[in-house]
């Protein structure tokens, strides 16, 4: 096996840019996997909102969460069922267990 080493050399503004694309990729994954625990982050990506908008709701008292010692966390079955009842939506989860559960109901 042959082994090639090359030097790459980019500008810090692009590096700055690729790190916080490389954050923001590893909050989506995370977030789009089947995690049962979330952090802040993770849960503002899945309801595709804002961290302010997510500590709002948390404060308004309808938004479940727990603490382990300053992290706030978030279950991502009771984060889900909270935000369908709240706003009366099916969630973009729901809707893709329906689609490959083969369902033929309609979602709004």
């Amino acid at each position: 096996m042959t082994q090639l080493t090359a030097t790459l050399a980019i500008p810090s503004e692009d590096i700055d840019l690729m790190q916080a694309m490389f954050e923001e990729m590893k909050q989506l994954r995370a977030a789009l996997r089947e995690d049962d625990i979330l952090t802040e982050e993770e849960a503002a990506a899945v309801l595709k909102v804002g961290l302010t908008t997510l500590r709002n709701w948390r404060k308004e008292g309808w938004l479940p969460f727990f603490s382990e010692g300053k992290l706030i966390k978030h279950e991502r079955k009771a984060l889900l069922r909270a935000y369908k009842i709240r706003f009366g939506k099916v969630t973009h989860y729901e809707k893709l267990q329906d689609i490959e559960s083969g369902s033929k109901r309609r979602i709004a």
